[in-house]
């Protein structure tokens, strides 16, 4: 089995913030489905629970305070970090413009957030950076992203975006959902052709009783 491995410079954040197997902290709402009474829903559904049950969580472990404010007769963002990490480290995440992805009716700022983590797997193998798709969360969006984490020696970090104009990230939050996966190089090809399967008419549940495959993280 291969190993990711976490590591931090502050022992006490080992304590109160370890990383954990996804599997191990479900959303909530999952145990408030009716398995018995509602056949089509998300637990039936072997590719989402993959995806809501495959990798690794980082919590936040500092609270984090975004605002409008001026500063020399100027509005803008303001971002505070009740941040006790020392040198390099405790700078406050940075504050970015909205040019930095200009889309119609986009975000109110931009701002870049590090974990307490490094991440180190082993020779080929990166991580798909993101935050948890099904906490729903609407505050604020982290942009998925990929780190070379056998060649990355520095915490993991990323860009994320809010609408909000007084945002607050407490701390114990689950911040990133990390999937380790081997890099590989692909080759498309296109084809045309008839696509029919019989076992998908006659077997039910198909999928996850014939071809599912059991993701283990651990």
């Amino acid at each position: 089995m291969k190993k990711i491995k976490f590591y931090t410079d502050d022992p006490q954040l080992m304590k109160d913030f370890p990383p954990v197997p996804i599997s191990e902290e479900m959303p909530k709402w999952i145990e408030r489905i009716d398995d018995t009474n509602n056949e089509f829903n998300v637990t039936r559904c072997p590719p989402v629970m993959d995806w809501i049950s495959s990798g690794y969580i980082i919590h936040n472990a500092w609270e984090h305070l975004i605002k409008e404010t001026v500063i020399d007769f100027t509005k803008g963002i303001h971002l505070e970090s009740q941040n006790k990490r020392l040198g390099q480290r405790k700078l406050s995440p940075n504050v970015l413009a909205k040019n930095c992805l200009p889309v119609d009716n986009g975000p109110y700022a931009y701002f870049k957030i590090a974990s307490d983590y490094k991440v180190v797997t082993p020779p080929g193998y990166s991580c798909l950076v993101m935050q948890p798709y099904y906490d729903f969360n609407s505050k604020y969006k982290v942009l998925p992203g990929i780190i070379d984490t056998d060649k990355h020696d520095w915490v993991i970090s990323s860009m994320a975006y809010t609408k909000e104009k007084d945002l607050r990230i407490v701390p114990g939050e689950r911040l990133f959902q990390i999937i380790p996966f081997k890099r590989d190089s692909w080759e498309m090809e296109l084809h045309n052709e008839k696509i029919y399967s019989k076992l998908f008419h006659y077997i039910k549940h198909a999928y996850k009783n014939m071809f599912h495959t059991k993701k283990v993280f651990k």
